[in-house]
């Protein structure tokens, strides 16, 4: 047999054994002529899995001058994308009301109005991962030097969490009644009329 015929038979022979179903745990080992023959192996090779990928560190918390700011509800400001949430507050209805009977008041839209009042569009600074741009963050903001979350609880603007920090300023808003917890307001002062238009044709 020529060279070639043997190279041939060696080339259909690897063929027939690729295309010959193994048996269950049997290792092949199929070679060629020119490459080297692995080792026969005792038992099944084992999947080694690729090692986890790295988990990216979280951005650092920094505060974050912000303005103007929206007054969504009364533990809620927005700002561009974002939306804060004061930690530690709960918000009142738009439609809630207080009191009971004839004493009954919409305190939710006055004191969203009061809340707002006090912001005025005015820079906020909060507490914000670095590279936040959007979506909703629990957070501490505060305007000045008041904190908001403690003036809106406080001031009966809103609830304090239960368990949460701001307990002690929703008891003096209570003892106070201030807020939710007292009567309505009372509604602000109208303008005062225009005075009369002068006669036409009289001396000034």
């Amino acid at each position: 047999m020529t060279a070639r015929r043997r190279i041939a038979a060696t080339l259909v022979a690897s063929v027939v054994a690729l295309a010959a179903p193994a048996t269950a745990g049997e290792v092949r080992v199929i070679t060629a002529p020119g490459l080297p023959v692995l080792p026969r192996l005792d038992r099944p090779p084992e999947r080694i899995e690729p090692p986890p990928k790295p988990v990216k560190p979280s951005a650092p918390i920094v505060e974050r001058r912000m303005a103007p700011v929206t007054v969504a509800d009364t533990a809620t400001l927005t700002h561009a994308r974002l939306t804060l949430r004061l930690v530690g507050v709960v918000p009142l209805a738009r439609d809630e009301t207080c009191g009971e009977g004839d004493a009954a008041w919409n305190c939710g839209r006055r004191l969203l109005a009061a809340m707002r009042g006090f912001v005025r569009l005015r820079p906020v600074v909060c507490l914000l991962p670095s590279d936040a741009r959007l979506g909703e963050h629990p957070t501490r903001c505060t305007l000045g030097d008041v904190d908001l979350a403690d003036r809106a609880v406080r001031a009966g603007w809103a609830r304090a969490e239960a368990g949460g920090p701001h307990g002690a300023a929703e008891d003096e808003a209570r003892r106070e009644r201030r807020g939710l917890w007292g009567a309505a307001p009372p509604p602000p002062l109208a303008a005062p009329p225009p005075p009369p238009a002068a006669p036409v044709g009289a001396a000034g």
